[in-house]
């Protein structure tokens, strides 16, 4: 096992967040040394795993193949040929990464294309028993098809073959195949894991802040928010857009609402957070400091399993996209202005439209749906400036929850 020290702060962690050049396919082995002036640690372990080890372990619920925040299997099946070609050829791969949870189950951080073909290569010839076991540990594995080969140059004479028809010699060599991979122990620090993963990946689809956060904080809290985010009633709140909803956009959304609704007190204003779990932040308050991400990063140490806080998350996120569906339909979330409606999701006015409108009884906002959309309309034209620059600053956070304070006087008086 080799000890690792972390390179880079939290401060580093967060700009990496706000980065948009962290990217998905493309991978690189981690540096035995990294010199850095912190005390956290990575631990990690080097080994090489057979094709049949592997699939061992995805069978035995060992190897959790296609975690909630990775992106589903997209390879087409001459990509996949051509892996499993170069596999046969013992052409040297990348290494693959996998995360150690805290009930000693692995996770891809890195690799899920790759591992995701081997299993498909090798689905052929699992036993019914072994298949009725994936589905048991795994549904998404009955979706994945056996593999034919297709398009090889040079073992062509394995085209249009699935490995069950090839011969044992063939089979033998595949079972035998090793694959690198490097395992990041579960002792490691989070921050350190997060800085992995965002440094390994560098290729063509960039990942989102939101895909980091879901890498870095996975736990009960995400996993509530992800499940949620499949419902019938989020989609149409967003207006059924796949790909934002492919690339964790409402996730995104909606957390931040949700985080952001802590700060906002009775009155509107920002206000100092008690730290509920002192020793996950090891401070006894949160406070607003303009960098949204740092509020949500904070937010997600103290309660990333945290039940009470799941429960809360799913009522806060069923409760307010109801009543803003019943104010703004189709232009929920929008800019809206006496002219024309924007098609574009603007996500200040997602947030400040959540946090608002839940704090108003349904009976109310019903009543009123028409004055509250007036005066949006008329805080929007009056404010455009804070929904479109420096958007998460403290004075813009400030003054944009002065439409609370509107809303209060029209609708309470």
């Amino acid at each position: 096992m080799s000890n690792i020290l972390e390179k880079y702060s939290e401060e580093d962690l967060i700009d990496v967040i706000e980065n948009d050049k962290i990217d998905l396919d493309r991978e690189e082995e981690i540096s035995d040394e990294i010199e850095t002036p912190s005390g956290r640690k990575l631990y990690i372990d080097k080994v090489d795993k057979s094709t049949s080890d592997i699939i061992r372990m995805i069978t035995e619920g060992e190897l959790i193949l296609q975690p909630d925040y990775q992106r589903k299997f997209v390879w087409n099946e001459k990509t996949q040929s051509q892996f499993i070609e170069s596999l046969l050829l013992s052409i040297p791969i990348p290494t693959i990464f996998l995360a150690e949870n805290d009930d000693d189950t692995l996770e891809v951080i890195d690799g899920q294309q790759r591992l995701t073909t081997v299993y498909s290569f090798y689905k052929s010839i699992l036993s019914e028993d072994e298949l009725k076991r994936n589905s048991v540990k795994d549904k998404q594995l009955d979706e994945i098809q056996p593999l034919k080969l297709s398009g090889l140059n040079t073992l062509n004479n394995l085209n249009k073959k699935t490995l069950y028809e090839m011969d044992e010699k063939i089979q033998r060599r595949f079972k035998n195949v090793s694959l690198p991979m490097v395992i990041i122990q579960k002792d490691s620090s989070e921050d350190i894991k997060y800085d992995v993963f965002s440094r390994i990946n560098q290729g063509s689809i960039k990942l989102n802040g939101q895909e980091l956060l879901n890498v870095m904080y996975r736990g009960k809290l995400l996993y509530a928010l992800n499940t949620i985010c499949e419902s019938s009633e989020v989609d149409n709140i967003f207006g059924n857009r796949p790909i934002l909803k492919k690339r964790f956009g409402y996730n995104e959304i909606l957390l931040r609402a949700f985080v952001i609704n802590d700060f906002i007190d009775n009155d509107w204003n920002l206000r100092t957070v008690p730290v509920r779990n002192e020793k996950s932040l090891e401070k006894k308050e949160r406070k607003y400091g303009g960098r949204l991400n740092t509020s949500i990063i904070e937010f997600l140490k103290e309660f990333r399993n945290d039940e009470e806080k799941c429960d809360e998350l799913k009522t806060f996120i069923n409760d307010s996209i109801r009543k803003v569906q019943i104010v703004f339909n189709d232009d929920a979330f929008k800019r809206i202005d006496n002219n024309d409606s924007s098609t574009s999701i603007n996500k200040t006015i997602a947030e400040l439209q959540l946090v608002s409108l839940s704090r108003f009884s349904e009976s109310t906002i019903l009543e009123q749906k028409e004055l509250i959309r007036e005066s949006f309309k008329k805080f929007l034209s009056d404010n455009t400036e804070i929904f479109l620059r420096a958007t998460n600053n403290t004075e813009n956070v400030k003054r944009r929850y002065n439409w609370g304070k509107v809303l209060s006087s029209i609708l309470e008086g």
